[in-house]
């Protein structure tokens, strides 16, 4: 799931960005763009990236990592991957 991905790596860059937001760029490498939602996450992502500072970015950004987890449609995969996580 696109939006699983994406908010996996915002949520670990959050906890530890000492290596910088590299998880996130590459989560934006393999996110496919299908609506015009799928274009403002990447824009907004984008600027995280352009501006980063520490991992903070991508929980108080617009398309934080709790609202791409709100769009992933298969619980029982959002439940499996929180708990690996």
């Amino acid at each position: 799931d696109k939006y699983l991905d994406l908010a996996i790596a915002g949520q670990r860059t959050r906890g530890d960005w000492s290596g910088g937001p590299w998880q996130v760029r590459n989560a934006l490498d393999r996110f496919t763009i299908e609506s015009d939602t799928d274009k403002d996450i990447v824009v907004d992502l984008s600027d995280c990236l352009a501006d980063f500072e520490d991992g903070r970015v991508f929980r108080d950004t617009t398309w934080n990592y709790d609202r791409l987890f709100g769009m992933v449609k298969d619980e029982q995969l959002l439940k499996d991957a929180q708990l690996a996580n």
